[in-house]
C-alpha cells in the first residue's frame, strides 16, 4: 500500500470515525470553493443516503491536505 493511500485510509478509519469513502470525497469536494451542485453516481436509494450523511462531515485543515496531496487538476476536454 503506498504512503498516500495509508495517509487516506487514516482518514476515513480514526477512532470513532468509520465512514465511506464515497462520504470522505464527497465532504473534500464540498469544501472547494466554487462548489455548489456536485454530481453524483447514486443508483440506489440507499447511496443517496450515505452521500447525504457526508454533507455532515467536517474535515479538519490538517485533514484536506492530506487528501489533495496527490490530487493533480485535469483540464477539461474542449475548453480552452
Amino acid at each position: 500500500m503506498s504512503r498516500a493511500r495509508g495517509e487516506w485510509l487514516h482518514i476515513w478509519t480514526a477512532p470513532g470515525c468509520s465512514m465511506p469513502q464515497s462520504q470522505v470525497a464527497l465532504a473534500w469536494l464540498l469544501h472547494k470553493p466554487g462548489v455548489v451542485a456536485p454530481i453524483i453516481g447514486a443508483s440506489k436509494l440507499h447511496q443517496l443516503d450515505d452521500l447525504a450523511e457526508a454533507t455532515h462531515l467536517s474535515l479538519s485543515g490538517e485533514e484536506l491536505p492530506v487528501l489533495e496531496k496527490d490530487y493533480q487538476l485535469q483540464a477539461i476536454n474542449g475548453h480552452d
